[in-house]
C-alpha cells in the first residue's frame, strides 16, 4: 500500500471521528489542532486506524506518534 492510499483512508477516519471540527488534514496535524481531540477521541481514533489497516500499535509506538505524519510512518512500517 502506498503512502497516498494510507492518507486517503486516514482522511476518511479523521472525518468520521472528528465530524464537528473544521481542520486541514496534513502530516503536521496533531491533537493541538482539533478542539474535540481529547483522550477518548484519541482512543477511538487509534482503534479505528488499527481496525482499518488490520494492525496493532504497541504502547511505545503510540508514544512516538506526535502528529499525523508519525502515524502514517508507523502504519507504513506495519503493512
Amino acid at each position: 500500500m502506498s503512502e497516498d492510499e494510507v492518507i486517503k483512508k486516514l482522511k476518511i477516519i479523521f472525518k468520521s471521528i472528528f465530524s464537528k471540527s473544521d481542520f486541514t488534514f496534513s502530516r503536521d496535524l496533531g491533537a493541538k489542532d482539533i478542539d474535540e481531540w481529547d483522550s477518548l477521541t484519541h482512543v477511538n481514533l487509534i482503534m479505528a486506524i488499527e481496525k482499518e489497516f488490520k494492525i496493532s500499535f504497541t504502547l511505545d509506538e503510540l508514544d512516538q506518534q506526535n502528529d499525523v505524519g508519525d502515524t502514517i510512518d508507523s502504519i507504513l512500517k506495519k503493512i
